[in-house]
C-alpha cells in the first residue's frame, strides 16, 4: 500500500522494515532476532545518521577559552551542557556536549574523532 495502516496485520510482511515501529509489541518475543547479513541493518544506521548529521563546533565558554580549557577534557560537560539555560541558548561545547550524551535539544552532530562502530566495506590507509 501506498501509506502504513492504523490496523495491525494478522502476520508480519514477506520483507523487513527499515524504520523500527514506534509502539511497543503486544508480547514480547521469545526468540532471539535475527542478525540480518553483513551487518546491512548498522550500515544503514550509520548512513542515514551521516546523511542527517550536522557538523557541530566545540568552543567553550570565554572563561574556557581565557583559561586554556578545552571542551573534550572539560569536567563541566555532565553538568552543564544541556542542564544550564546559557550553556544551551550559547551551544558551548557542542561535540563534546553531544558526544557526552549530553546534546542540545535538536542536535544531531556528526561524529567526527570517533572510531565506527560499523565496519567498513573496506580496509582504510590510515
Amino acid at each position: 500500500t501506498a501509506s502504513p495502516s492504523v490496523v495491525p496485520s494478522a502476520s508480519p510482511s514477506a520483507t523487513q522494515s527499515l524504520t523500527p515501529s514506534s509502539l511497543p509489541s503486544a508480547s514480547p518475543s521469545t526468540e532471539p532476532s535475527q542478525t540480518p547479513e553483513g551487518f546491512a541493518w548498522l550500515q544503514f544506521l550509520a548512513i542515514k545518521m551521516e546523511t542527517s548529521c550536522i557538523i557541530c563546533n566545540d568552543v567553550g565558554t570565554d572563561w574556557m577559552v581565557n583559561h586554556g580549557k578545552d571542551c573534550p577534557s572539560s569536567d563541566l560537560i555532565a553538568s552543564k551542557c544541556n542542564h544550564n539555560a546559557n550553556w544551551v541558548q550559547n551551544k558551548y561545547c557542542r561535540q563534546s556536549c553531544f558526544n557526552a550524551g549530553f546534546g542540545y535539544p535538536g542536535d544531531m552532530c556528526c561524529q567526527t574523532a570517533s572510531p565506527s562502530v560499523v565496519p567498513s566495506a573496506s580496509p582504510s590507509n590510515t
